[in-house]
């Protein structure tokens, strides 16, 4: 029980650790409710997210205010869902064929609109993300396994989670110290681990065998990983501590969509090998 204490006084008495833990669950909750309600409702508010998650990327960009065109930019992924809706009928094959001719438009638009080449290539790497969430989302696979989507973002939760608090208490080396100075090894790890504990309890395998389905978990966790990673490598690079302030504890938009923006292209490869 003095363990079970010091945790908790640890955890909930701490200002910063209990508005970030108080404001992920609110997040939680809202996401869960959102893909309870359904594809159409998760696929519009992804893309209003894609909308002002672009926005607050180029506001970071010191010459922003120089192009005027940038602050229309971030509507181009309203004009991906255009296309996506045309006819929800279509082939995933077509919806492939739709985002890819986007993503190569859109390098000749932000080539000529955004001057810096940090900020045109994260740019096309979100957006592209968020574009190719949504051929997932509208792909064959999530059509007979919807519950798919349970799992991605379960993994996302509890990656960024264990990261957080695994290496809050255990502590111990931190192999980035230079890129992501509070993120320790045995955050890295509690992450991993909890995806593999969480893989081998899902009671859904997609097609594919346990073991196999465990390898994608851990995967899965790294991208997740990854994603955060490049985004502190972002801040660094531009010098700046936050993204934006919108979630108290959390940051902006692409401090908390880090690891789902990275995850996606994992997931679009590997949805190739799953089936009912």
């Amino acid at each position: 029980s003095k363990v079970w204490s010091s945790i908790i006084k640890k955890l909930f008495f701490k200002s910063e650790v209990s508005v970030r833990f108080l404001t992920g669950i609110i997040l939680l909750s809202c996401a869960l409710l959102i893909i309870y309600s359904g594809k159409l409702l998760l696929s519009v508010t992804m893309g209003i997210l894609s909308i002002f998650t672009l926005r607050e990327l180029l506001k970071l960009d010191p010459s922003g205010e120089k192009a005027g065109v940038q602050a229309m930019l971030p509507f181009a992924s309203v004009a991906h869902l255009l296309l996506i809706y045309i006819d929800l009928n279509e082939t995933s094959s077509t919806h492939i064929s739709y985002t890819l001719a986007f993503i190569i438009a859109l390098i000749f638009i932000t080539y000529f609109t955004i001057s810096s080449t940090l900020f045109r290539i994260s740019y096309i790497y979100i957006l592209f993300s968020f574009c190719l969430f949504q051929c997932v989302l509208f792909s064959n696979f999530i059509g007979e396994n919807y519950s798919f989507i349970y799992f991605f973002m379960s993994i996302v939760v509890i990656t960024d989670t264990a990261g957080y608090v695994v290496g809050k208490f255990l502590g111990g080396p931190k192999p980035f110290k230079s890129i992501s100075p509070k993120k320790t090894a045995s955050g890295y790890l509690g992450g991993i681990v909890l995806a593999i504990l969480l893989s081998h309890y899902w009671p859904v395998k997609y097609g594919l065998q346990n073991e196999i389905f465990i390898l994608f978990g851990v995967l899965l966790s790294l991208s997740v990983q990854i994603g955060d990673l490049l985004e502190s490598i972002f801040k660094r690079t531009i010098n700046i501590k936050d993204t934006g302030n919108l979630f108290p504890g959390h940051g902006g938009l692409l401090d908390r969509f880090d690891g789902f923006i990275a995850s996606v292209f994992l997931i679009y490869v590997l949805s190739f090998f799953m089936n009912g």
